[in-house]
């Protein structure tokens, strides 16, 4: 069993005024073959999962390329022209596969691109066409798009918020693509969008806690292989964002739907308990200068400020 594994990954701030280069990405990570083992090897990454359960399931391995970038504006069209070319040509180049695990991100926003993520698997497709099964790791603020769903055979989101849980995911993407492959399941994929933008929602707090704990109660279910409670990327002002629900099931698309649509009915009626209560600027400033320790951070509560993550501060 021969598996291909790669990395398109980049949470694209609309809004700001940074675009993002070639250079950008390369600074990050720009890897090919055995430096993405090298790389992710022994490290809690998606790859870090896929590399480590592939070893453990004796699979062969076929490192392609792999690429990310912090996050920041719009990626330039020419810079996304060259990020799926290297990525379609080690993937073509990898000859004969019996499967692929990409790590994607679903936030990602290109020049005159909205949905990345969809319109590089529809690419992908037209190279290495439909007969060979598809799965991948997407970020919980993913914007889930139709055609990312029909590109793909498996969608699997991670659940937690920090991210701790990217290892399992990627572990988890190989145990089914491997059962895929062996004719153990077949994935259908129901995706339930809402009209719903949500703040950075941590999910070891309330609401979120107990959506993803609902959604975990539906995958109790025989037939339900995941079910993923995407919060979406409110700083991605294109035409999908919004919180959506994937239930993936075994070839049993209503129970898919049944379970997609009543999460995502507990979310709407839990909708205005996701709203933040937040300091003003004034108030925050205020709040800060009554304290007498030091130093005194002020912190962009966003996850993603400006495009980037940066920290303000000490104030004195």
């Amino acid at each position: 069993m021969r598996i291909a594994i790669g990395q398109l990954a980049h949470e694209t701030n609309t809004f700001s005024n940074q675009i993002t280069t070639k250079e950008m990405f390369e600074s990050f990570e720009w890897d090919h073959g055995q430096q993405i083992l090298e790389r992710n090897s022994g490290v809690r990454t998606y790859l870090g999962g896929m590399i480590d359960q592939c070893l453990h399931s004796k699979i062969e391995l076929v490192p392609s390329f792999s690429t990310a970038a912090y996050p920041s504006g719009i990626i330039t069209r020419e810079t996304y022209e060259m990020i799926k070319d290297e990525l379609l040509s080690n993937i073509k180049a990898a000859g004969q596969l019996d499967g692929i695990c990409l790590v994607l991100h679903g936030a990602g926003v290109a020049e005159g691109i909205d949905d990345l993520e969809g319109e590089f698997l529809k690419e992908l497709r037209k190279v290495v066409g439909y007969d060979i099964p598809i799965v991948c790791t997407l970020d919980l603020h993913a914007t889930m798009t139709d055609q990312m769903i029909q590109e793909a055979d498996a969608l699997l989101g991670c659940n937690l918020y920090p991210h701790t849980d990217m290892y399992d995911r990627g572990v988890e993407a190989i145990q089914l693509l491997e059962k895929i492959l062996n004719g153990e399941v077949t994935p259908v994929m129901h995706l339930t969008k809402l009209p719903l933008l949500i703040s950075p929602a941590t999910t070891d707090q309330s609401p979120a806690k107990e959506i993803n704990e609902y959604c975990w109660e539906w995958e109790k279910e025989v037939d339900i292989l995941d079910c993923t409670f995407f919060h979406g990327f409110p700083a991605s002002d294109v035409p999908d964002s919004g919180a959506a629900i994937l239930t993936i099931s075994n070839d049993n698309l209503s129970l898919a739907k049944q379970a997609s649509e009543d999460i995502a009915t507990k979310v709407w009626l839990n909708k205005e308990r996701f709203v933040p209560e937040a300091l003003t600027p004034e108030e925050g400033i205020k709040l800060a200068l009554s304290h007498k320790d030091y130093p005194i951070v002020i912190n962009e509560t966003s996850d993603n400020p400006g495009g980037e993550h940066r920290v303000m501060g000490p104030i004195y």
